[in-house]
Order: structure tokens, then C-alpha cells, then sequence
């Protein structure tokens, strides 16, 4: 019920500030899990992936958000984090419990807020997610945000945000003949080309 009510609250938000946009949602699976793997460029990424995504979402976020007033707000938000050894594996464990249930997870193959733009050498979790529980990588890519709320800026500027969901990426879509760690990172490695070509996309309609 809070995740309704906040995600309500964001779409207002969005369309009025920013005048959000959303392309490809033919694209969200209608059922089961998935993971939607975007670029991150602001703390505008989230909600914006939540208000737009018609699926409800559950987050992986940094570890250091989970404290205060804010972390009690977005652990009941669905968003779960990412501990630092030796508590990965939990973090990896529950992830995957998600996903097996059904569940649409959100991730930034990054693993942190890349300036102006640009797109950062991804992380192996999304691939090592996928490869263990069989699902699709749905990739993203949020357009405008960076220019909303930038990495080094407190404030925001009423800049137009547009998200672009592209087609499913498949595990198989990544060589058998990898295996293990080599495997995750070339998935993961996909995942980042997938949304890299959404890029332009979002570029031509500007």
C-alpha cells in the first residue's frame, strides 16, 4: 500500500517538474521476475524507474542509505541493501529469493552514479542474477536525469526526463562456452551494450 501511494506521488511529481516521459513498456514482462537494469546518473534514477515501470519494482541500493529516517522510508519501499563482504552473499541470497518469486528487481550495473552522462564499466551482479535464476535483463535508460540533479549539485532544475525500456536480454544471449565469473561479467558486460544502444535513441529525439 505505501509503495502505491509514494509511486502515486511520484508520477505527480515527475510529469509536473520534468514532464516525464516514458518509451517501450511493451517491453516489461506482464508477469514473473525480471531485472530491470538501468544507467545511473542522480538520485532522481529510482523513482523515476518506480513511477514509469508499471510492474512494482524491488530496489538493491547502497549500503549506507539504510540509516535514519530515509533508510526506514525506502526499506518499506521494497528496497533491500547491498552489504560489503563478509554480508554479499545475504544481499545475493535475498535478490535471488525476489526473483524466484515473481518479482521485478531493479539494478544499476554500476554500482554508483556515473557524471554527465556517460555510461560506467558495469559490475557482475546483474549477470550473476540473471545466470542463477534463469530471468531476463530488461535494460534502461533514463534520459534528462543528470541535467535535473547532477552528481554535485543539492538542487533540482526543471529539466525533462525521459525513460526508454528496451527489448529482453536473455542469459543465452551470452556464450556457453564461459562459465562461472567469466560468464556474469560478459552478461553483465551485455546487459551495459543493451543499454548503451538506447542512447542514441533518447539523443535522436531531442
Amino acid at each position: 500500500m505505501l509503495y502505491l501511494i509514494v509511486r502515486s506521488l511520484a508520477i505527480g511529481f515527475f510529469k509536473v517538474l520534468f514532464r516525464l516521459q516514458v518509451l517501450g513498456l511493451e517491453n516489461i514482462p506482464l508477469k514473473g521476475g525480471f531485472i530491470l537494469a538501468s544507467n545511473h546518473a542522480s538520485y532522481l534514477d529510482p523513482p523515476a524507474l518506480a513511477a514509469v515501470c508499471p510492474r512494482k519494482l524491488c530496489f538493491l541500493a547502497k549500503e549506507e542509505l539504510f540509516i535514519g529516517v530515509l533508510g526506514r522510508l525506502i526499506a518499506n519501499l521494497n528496497a533491500f541493501p547491498i552489504k560489503g563482504q563478509p554480508g554479499e552473499l545475504v544481499s545475493l541470497r535475498r535478490a535471488i529469493k525476489e526473483l524466484q518469486a515473481g518479482r521485478a528487481l531493479a539494478i544499476f550495473p554500476e554500482g554508483r552514479r556515473t557524471a554527465g552522462g556517460r555510461l560506467g564499466k558495469p559490475m557482475p551482479g546483474v549477470g550473476l542474477l540473471a545466470a542463477k535464476t534463469g530471468v531476463c535483463i530488461v535494460p534502461a535508460f533514463i534520459e534528462g536525469s543528470n541535467r535535473a540533479l547532477p552528481i554535485d549539485s543539492k538542487f533540482i532544475r526543471l529539466k525533462k526526463i525521459k525513460v526508454y525500456f528496451g527489448k529482453p536480454l536473455w542469459p543465452q544471449a551470452v556464450s556457453a562456452r564461459l562459465a562461472g565469473e567469466d560468464f556474469y561479467q560478459a552478461l553483465a558486460a551485455r546487459t551495459m551494450e543493451e543499454i548503451g544502444r538506447l542512447k542514441p535513441q533518447a539523443n535522436n529525439e531531442n
